[in-house]
């Protein structure tokens, strides 16, 4: 050490065999050049999970716990997955919305090709699955016609589309990286030698201060994107957290434009699930008011829970019903009225679901 305490020697390794540095520059020169080196890169970011390798002594898991935001919904199948073909990745969702949990379906495409086939995006059909929205993210980035075109060929307001930005060139660097590293493991995992040993620990080594700056190129360029529906364009948004926490206020403020109901609102701790729905009913909604001296249980705890929010009780007489300031209700037997001109017509239930989900998503 000298006198300012700092170190007169470097120490690098010597590698008597193969230079996995030099393996790794000549990596990565074939990756300047080859375009679907850097697409299954991009693609193995977008689904980055576990990294499992064989090593002469062990296994060990390259990522070192670095997780894509996208690893539940990407379509892609690592190499090592013993898996045919590709995942669909879709994913259904929970998501608060006004103190009612709504389910959702978020899934992962290449939006481009989606357009250029003539494809439609799935429909939301919340008659038959129960979900109130739906989320597809882009693998690449794509024009704004395309996403207005998707949009505009769906027509629902619920259906979101996220699309990324293009990569800065500092991010394209740090790309090649990842396929250049990911060449030397392909090259040379398995192989019982003295030189791939050394390659893949290298790798490792390296990969266990880069990766986290590789992997984070998906999240800036996402980041940078664009979140569209067809009533909210451009909507702002936060990449921090897991995919749900992201998504969360972009369905919130799509559900809120979406549905004429976004005035029933449940205060914390209370939130609406669908089996609720049959509690209240069991609770007050039967019998008209809950009986003096009932005892406490699940129907009559929801009844008092959510009663008020339903707009189904006031809360001067929160124990009996009251739909008069209900606007829904009057709605409903307005629309029952004009499509039933006989009393002893009947009306399936199916029937008023259906019509009725039209009126509030499109309203």
């Amino acid at each position: 050490m000298d006198e300012d305490n700092r170190p007169r020697y470097r120490f690098d390794p010597v590698f008597t065999g193969v230079d996995p540095r030099d393996e790794f520059r000549k990596a990565h020169d074939e990756a300047e050049s080859n375009e679907l080196m850097q697409k299954e890169a991009w693609e193995h970011l977008l689904a980055l999970d576990e990294w499992p390798i064989r090593t002469r002594q062990m296994t060990i898991d390259l990522s070192n716990g670095v997780r894509s935001i996208f690893r539940d919904i990407s379509p892609f199948v690592a190499p090592w997955e013993d898996r045919s073909g590709a995942k669909s990745g879709d994913q259904e969702i929970d998501v608060n919305w006004q103190g009612r949990q709504v389910l959702g379906l978020v899934g992962m495409r290449d939006l481009g090709r989606v357009h250029s086939d003539n494809q439609m995006l799935p429909s939301i059909d919340s008659d038959q699955s129960e979900r109130d929205f739906a989320v597809f993210v882009s693998t690449k980035s794509i024009s704004q016609d395309i996403v207005n075109s998707l949009i505009s060929k769906r027509n629902d307001a619920r259906l979101i589309l996220w699309t990324p930005s293009d990569l800065t060139k500092e991010e394209k660097d740090l790309l090649l990286n990842f396929a250049a590293f990911r060449k030397l493991i392909s090259d040379w995992q398995g192989k019982e030698t003295e030189d791939a040993s050394a390659v893949i620990t290298w790798v490792s080594n390296s990969l266990q201060t880069e990766l986290g700056r590789i992997a984070k190129i998906v999240d800036s360029s996402y980041a940078r994107g664009r979140m569209d529906a067809s009533n909210n364009s451009q909507m702002p948004f936060h990449v921090a957290g897991e995919l749900t926490n992201i998504l969360s206020p972009i369905v919130d403020r799509v559900l809120t434009a979406a549905y004429v109901s976004h005035d029933i609102k449940f205060e914390p701790p209370f939130i609406f699930k669908k089996e609720e729905g049959v509690k209240v009913i069991n609770g007050i909604v039967k019998t008209g008011s809950i009986p003096k001296g009932a005892k406490p249980n699940q129907n009559v705890s929801a009844a008092q829970n959510f009663g008020f929010g339903l707009k189904i009780v006031k809360k001067t007489a929160e124990r009996t019903i009251d739909i008069s300031d209900n606007p829904y209700v009057k709605d409903i037997w307005e629309f029952i009225d004009d499509k039933l001109a006989d009393a002893g017509q009947t009306m399936k239930m199916e029937t008023l679901y259906k019509n009725w989900l039209i009126v509030k998503s499109c309203g």
